[in-house]
């Protein structure tokens, strides 16, 4: 019975516009500049959706907070929740043209607690940076020294670029800043370690509602021009 009442409802929203309502969790930074775009033709294209979109850095229970989808940026761990890569998130370690004139480019690592940096002030462990070797697979960790904390990401790239310190950022904050020459990558021989993602999660569920897998499939295909 349950077979085929699922298989009703697939029968049923292949034939309609999808319904209901939308509840989805966003990244604050990345979602204000790259999906407020995405998310507003979603539900222009489909105004029988109602749509409820919280920007929020915090990690959702999405099972047990009435999620549908939330956008993650990181490395998956949450093993009971369906995911799909939306686009790769290369985290580099930056500085400002004025910072390097005034305090040399590192060459090694180890060299970076010699610098000022700025730090993420959310989460534990907020001065170390885990890096790997692009050349040999060396894995290793520095801590960074620093006197500005901040917990947006925003408010540190406006502080790399004010030459107060380097600067460890995702690339969706850096790109525009790289092609512009305001920023240069240090150390480009060594990349974040492990390496991130950004992904559409959704609960497993065995029926798999339209509005949730059209919304990942919108995502998912404009995720494909972003500029990295």
């Amino acid at each position: 019975m349950e077979d085929l009442r699922e298989a009703e409802h697939q029968l049923l929203e292949l034939k309609a516009s999808p319904t209901g309502t939308l509840k989805v969790s966003v990244p604050s930074s990345f979602g204000k500049l790259y999906l407020k775009a995405p998310i507003a033709e979603f539900a222009s294209k489909y105004p029988n959706v109602r749509m409820e979109v919280d920007f929020d850095d915090s990690k959702v229970d999405l099972v047990r907070e009435g999620y549908d989808v939330a956008v993650r940026i990181g490395v998956l761990e949450d093993s009971s929740l369906m995911a799909r890569e939306l686009s790769e998130c290369p985290i580099g370690l930056y500085a400002s043209k004025q910072f390097i004139e005034l305090y040399g480019e590192p060459q090694e690592p180890e060299g970076l607690k010699n610098f000022p940096a700025i730090l993420f002030s959310q989460h534990g462990n907020i001065s170390d940076w885990n890096y790997k070797s692009s050349r040999t697979g060396e894995i290793g960790t520095v801590s960074l020294n620093g006197s500005f904390r901040a917990n947006y990401a925003e408010m540190m790239l406006e502080a790399c670029l004010n030459g107060i310190g380097l600067v460890v950022l995702p690339i969706f904050s850096t790109v525009e800043h790289l092609e512009s020459g305001e920023l240069i990558q240090l150390l480009p021989q060594y990349s974040s370690y492990p390496e991130r993602g950004i992904y559409a999660v959704y609960p497993q569920n065995r029926y798999l509602a339209t509005r949730v897998r059209l919304f990942v499939d919108h995502l998912l295909e404009y995720c494909k021009s972003l500029p990295w």
